[in-house]
């Protein structure tokens, strides 16, 4: 009688490891699925405050495009954007659209060379609101590192190495009409 109570306690401590597994597994999963759609969320509002701020901000001041970056990610300094590791103040990209019209359409085209203040960029509107110089909205998109002309996606890390997912972090994009830009 003896011996078969040490085999049951053996047998119980087995169960109980191989139950507490995946209960942590479970509860690890339910984890990391609040914190991606926090992160889907929150990459959301960090593109529409930094085109908020980048529609009234002096482009020409790089000061203060960084300035703008580190707050969108509610950041004093430079890095990372709060549980959401992969993503810092690096990430957030601001260019500035200008409405070409093409035929009998209008494009939004990224400016291929900002004006030297924002009052040449009023000058250069008031004389051609369609002119390939003329800021008219600002666009503010999460991208990894690239060349300045692409955006390609962020990858997404998780906490825990046991929930394997492996996919990227949804290409945010808010676009706006820019504003004063600092003038």
């Amino acid at each position: 009688m003896h011996r078969s109570k040490n085999f049951q306690g053996g047998t119980a401590a087995v169960e109980f490891s191989l139950t507490l597994m995946v209960f942590f597994l479970f509860i690890f999963g339910i984890i990391e699925m609040a914190r991606v759609l926090y992160v889907m969320n929150t990459v959301q509002e960090v593109t529409r405050s930094a085109a908020h701020a980048a529609a009234k901000a002096n482009f020409a001041d790089s000061s203060a495009m960084e300035h703008i970056r580190q707050r969108a990610v509610f950041r004093a300094d430079s890095g990372y954007l709060l549980l959401a590791e992969p993503i810092t103040d690096a990430h957030v990209r601001i260019d500035y659209m200008a409405l070409v019209r093409a035929g009998s359409l209008q494009v939004l085209t990224r400016v291929p060379t900002l004006p030297a203040s924002p009052m040449m960029n009023r000058s250069t509107c008031i004389a051609d609101p369609n002119d390939a110089n003329c800021i008219r909205f600002v666009r503010v998109r999460i991208c990894g590192p690239g060349t300045a002309g692409e955006c390609n996606p962020v990858p997404y890390q998780t906490i825990v190495p046991l929930v394997p997912l492996t996919f990227n972090v949804p290409m945010a994009t808010t676009i706006v009409t820019a504003e004063s830009l600092g003038l």
